[in-house]
């Protein structure tokens, strides 16, 4: 009994562990179809594993597969609107503690689930008021921080950030 509980509560915090979640915000008084070239606004990138321009890379592609289907070209100079992509990662450290029962099992067991969390925000700066407009966080969860940057997961997590944009009028 005591085992098969073990096996069920891993099973719940494996299933749990690794979920994705996007929010996103933006300035309700703008009408985005004025909106139509981007660029992308270079930041100094913090000096973290995180940051690195492999990773940097792959949103970048991700993201120009996705904004044409939005309405959106990326130009060299004089873009509607500048893109900006922040990166980062924490290790996660959930301990779960579960009390035993009955006669026979005193004592309680202690799970301990380790896992990355890794974020891109992704922020849309209108060119001419050098304001931002948009703004989207999307989380994803993996076993290390190699698996939270593979590219299928930026893929999904950009694709999830920009599924509500542009946003209705």
């Amino acid at each position: 009994m005591k085992r098969m509980l073990s096996v069920v509560i891993v099973l719940m915090l494996g299933s749990i562990g690794f979920a994705s979640d996007t929010k996103t915000d933006y300035d309700r008084s703008v009408n985005f179809e004025k909106y139509k070239t981007f660029a992308w606004r270079d930041q100094a990138l913090p000096s973290n594993l995180v940051d690195n321009s492999l990773v940097v890379s792959r949103i970048r592609d991700a993201l120009r597969e996705e904004l044409p289907s939005k309405g959106l070209r990326e130009v060299k100079a004089g873009p509607d609107i500048y893109i900006e992509i922040r990166v980062a990662a924490q290790e996660i450290e959930d301990v779960n503690y579960y009390p035993t029962y009955g006669y026979y099992y005193g004592g309680s067991n202690v799970y301990v689930y380790r896992y990355i969390q890794g974020m891109i925000n992704i922020d849309m700066i209108d060119a001419r008021t050098n304001q931002l407009v948009w703004r989207s966080i999307s989380t994803n969860t993996g076993s290390s921080l190699v698996s939270v940057q593979k590219q299928k997961k930026i893929d999904k997590m950009v694709e999830e950030a920009l599924e509500h944009f542009p946003p209705e009028a």
